[in-house]
C-alpha cells in the first residue's frame, strides 16, 4: 500500500494558474551551465509584508515546557529563523488551529506576507490537470508521488515525467522561499501540544513532517536539472537538503527530529553520488561544490538531543506526576474505573520533586556521557554498563501503591530519587541504535567526500587511483576511516573508469542480495 500522507500536508495555494503551468512545463528548460542559487544571505531585506517582533512566551507555559521553549527561541532571532521562511512557503495554517496564536507569538511573527505563494498540494494540483476525472484525483496524485520518488534515482526528461515537472514548476516559488530558509543560521519552531495537559511527548511537529517530502522534491528537481545540463542548479538543490538537515537537527534537538534530519541528509547523499557518477560535472563545478560541501558541519551526534530535548521530556513527565492524575495512573500502572474497580492512587504530597529530578538526571547523565563518547571501545564499555543496569531495572519488582506510600513516609528523599530513576529508565533512548545512526551519518559524508576526491583525481589523471591513499594530500587533506569500524573503507577499482567505495555497515557483513542491506557505498564510472 502506498503512503498518501504527503498529499495533504500543506496549506492549499490559490491555484487558478495550475492548468497553465502544466502546459508551460513541457517547454521549461534551464540553459546548460546556468546556476540558480536561491539562498539569500542572512541579514538580507525581509520579504515585503513580513512583520516580526520580540518573541513572547505565553504565560500558560510552565515548568520544563516553558524552559525548553525559552532555550530554543533564544538560539536565533526571528529575522534569521529558517522556520519563519518555511511558514511563508507553507502558510501559518501549518499549525494546529488551537496552537496557531501561541506559536506565532513564540516565533515573534506578527504577520506573514499576505500574497506569498504557498506550497501546492499534490491532490490540489491533480484537480486542475486536464483529463483527470474528479473521482481519480487521489489515484493520480499517488501516481505523481511515485514518479517523484523514482525521479530521484537518476537524470530524467520532461518526456518521462511531464506531470511531475509541472508539479515542481507549480511549487517553484515555494521552493525558492524554502531555499532562503535553508540559508538561515538557525531554526526554531515552538514545542507545543494540543493535549491537555500539554506535554512534550505529544508536541505538534507539523512543519518538520514536511521535510522528507520537500527533500524528495529537491532531489527530483536536481536530477532533472542534471539531465538538462544545469549541474550547478542540481548541486544547489542537494546542498539545500544538507542545510535543512543541519537546521532541523540543531534547532529541534529531539530524537524524532533527528530521525527526519538523517532522512533528509541521506537523500542529499544519494543525489550527490548520482551527480558524481554521471560524468557531467566540470572541474570548476567540482571544485566549487567540494569547497561548499567540506564547509558543512557534521550532523550533531545523538548525545545532543538526549541532553537537551529528551532530558526536558523526562523532567516534564516527572513534573506532571504532581498535577495530572492520568500521569500518576500511568506511572504506577493503576487502572481507572473504566476497566475495573478503580484503585487508590498514591499520595505524592510528601515526594521531594527536586530529588526526583536528581534521580532522573543521575541516570540521564550516564546515558548522555555514553552517547557522546566517540572512542568505540570506551563507548562499548559504557553501553554494556547501561545494558546491565537496564536489565536489573527490568527485573526489579514494581512497587505496589501501599508499599510505595510506606517507603515515601520512611525515606522521602530516596523514594523520590527512585521515582526519577524509574522515569528515566522508562523513557531511555536505544543507545546502540543511536550510535549506529551517528555512524551512518558520518559514513554518508565520508563517501561523498571521497567521491569528490576520486572524480577530481580522474579528471586530472584520466583514471581512478589504484588505492585511496593516492588521494592525499592533494585531493583529500586526510583519508577518513569507516565510521562503523574506524578501519579503512573498502575500495575497488574494477577498471580505469569504474570504482567503488563501500562500508559494510554496523553488522560488518556484505549484505548484497540480502533483504536487510546495511551496506553504504558510492559507485563512480
Amino acid at each position: 500500500m502506498r503512503d498518501d500522507s504527503f498529499l495533504r500536508m500543506a496549506t492549499p495555494y490559490a491555484r487558478s494558474f495550475l492548468r497553465r503551468l502544466f502546459l508551460v512545463a513541457s517547454f521549461v528548460a534551464v540553459l546548460p551551465g546556468m546556476a540558480l542559487t536561491f539562498a539569500a544571505e542572512p541579514g538580507s531585506p525581509l520579504p515585503e509584508g513580513l512583520k516580526l517582533t520580540e518573541p513572547q512566551i505565553p504565560i500558560e507555559l510552565v515548568g520544563s515546557l516553558r524552559s525548553i521553549n525559552e532555550r530554543l527561541t533564544k538560539q536565533v532571532p526571528p529575522a534569521q529563523n529558517a522556520a519563519v521562511f518555511l511558514l511563508i512557503a507553507v502558510g501559518k495554517d501549518a499549525f494546529e488551529p488551537e496552537l496557531k496564536a501561541d506559536s506565532l507569538e513564540l516565533m515573534g511573527v506578527q504577520a506573514l506576507p499576505p500574497d506569498a505563494p504557498q506550497f501546492v498540494l499534490l491532490e490540489d494540483f491533480t484537480k486542475f490537470l486536464d483529463g483527470v476525472p474528479p473521482d481519480q484525483t487521489h489515484e493520480v496524485a499517488l501516481q505523481i508521488q511515485d514518479e517523484l520518488f523514482a525521479a530521484a534515482e537518476g537524470p530524467w526528461s520532461v518526456e518521462k515525467y511531464p506531470r511531475l515537472l509541472a508539479y515542481l514548476t507549480a511549487n517553484e516559488k515555494s521552493l525558492k522561499t524554502i531555499s532562503t530558509a535553508a540559508d538561515q543560521p538557525g531554526y526554531f519552531v515552538p514545542m507545543l501540544s494540543v493535549e491537555m495537559p500539554p506535554r512534550l511527548l505529544s508536541a505538534t511537529l507539523n512543519i518538520e513532517r514536511r521535510f522528507p517530502f520537500i527533500a524528495r522534491m529537491y532531489n527530483a528537481r536536481a536530477m532533472h536539472r542534471l539531465y538538462t545540463g544545469d549541474v550547478d542548479g542540481a548541486l544547489d538543490d542537494l546542498l539545500t537538503c544538507h542545510q535543512i538537515a543541519l537546521l532541523l537537527a540543531n534547532g529541534s534537538p529531539f530524537d524524532v527530529s533527528n530521525a527526519k534530519a538523517h532522512v533528509v541528509d541521506a537523500f542529499a547523499t544519494r543525489g550527490e553520488g548520482l551527480v558524481l557518477a554521471s560524468g557531467r560535472i566540470s572541474p570548476e563545478q567540482l571544485a566549487r561544490y567540494t569547497k561548499a560541501f567540506r564547509a558543512l558541519p557534521p550532523l550533531p551526534t545523538a548525545d545532543q538531543a538526549a541532553n537537551i530535548g529528551e532530558r526536558a521530556i523526562v523532567h516534564q513527565e516527572i513534573e506532571l506526576l504532581s498535577t495530572d492524575e492520568e500521569s500518576v495512573r500511568g506511572f504506577f500502572e493503576v487502572p481507572d474505573a473504566s476497566s475495573r474497580p478503580a484503585e487508590k492512587l498514591p499520595d505524592l504530597s510528601g515526594l521531594k520533586w527536586d530529588q526526583a529530578l536528581v534521580g532522573a538526571d543521575g541516570i540521564w547523565d550516564e546515558i548522555v556521557k555514553a552517547l557522546g563518547t566517540r572512542d568505540r571501545a570506551t563507548q562499548k564499555e559504557l553501553f554494556a554498563k547501561l545494558d546491565q543496569k537496564l536489565a536489573q531495572w527490568e527485573e526489579s519488582t514494581d512497587e505496589d501503591v501501599e508499599k510505595f506510600t510506606e517507603k515515601l513516609k520512611s525515606d522521602p528523599a530516596a523514594t523520590s530519587r527512585w521515582v526519577g530513576e524509574n522515569m528515566a529508565w522508562s523513557l531511555r533512548p536505544f543507545w546502540w541504535q543511536r550510535r549506529f545512526s551517528d555512524d551512518r551519518a558520518r559514513v554518508r559524508r565520508d563517501l561523498t567526500n571521497i567521491g569528490l576526491a576520486l572524480v577530481a583525481y580522474r579528471q586530472d589523471h584520466g583514471s581512478f587511483p589504484a588505492a585511496l591513499s593516492e588521494l592525499t594530500p592533494k585531493y583529500l587533506p586526510e583519508l577518513p576511516v569507516d565510521g562503523h569500524t574506524d578501519l579503512p573503507y573498502d575500495y575497488t577499482r574494477e577498471t580505469d573508469g569504474l570504482a567503488r567505495v563501500m562500508s559494510k555497515g554496523a553488522n560488518q557483513m556484505n549484505d548484497a542480495g540480502n533483504f536487510y542491506n546495511d551496506d553504504q557505498n558510492i559507485e563512480l564510472k
